[in-house]
């Protein structure tokens, strides 16, 4: 996950990527067992000014990093 200021992923309430804190745009990857099916997934962000970026990537099992496909992600209702 890539910020411009801090962000957090969480995956079934297990923080997995801590990029916290004041800095310009920052790469921090993190990485977690996942059996198949339904997972929790939160962000935290925020930005304190200037420049505002927030990108979130993953590795499919045998795949190489990318958009995670839109197909694969649901709001909770």
């Amino acid at each position: 996950m890539s910020s411009d200021d801090g962000s957090w992923l969480y995956i079934d309430d297990t923080l997995v990527i801590d990029n916290g804190g004041y800095h310009g745009t920052k790469k921090v990857t993190g990485a977690i067992p996942l059996k198949e099916g339904k997972h929790k997934i939160m962000i935290k962000y925020f930005d304190a000014g200037g420049g505002a970026i927030i990108n979130l990537a993953w590795v499919p099992p045998g795949g190489v990093e990318g958009k995670i496909p839109v197909e694969r992600l649901k709001v909770k209702d």
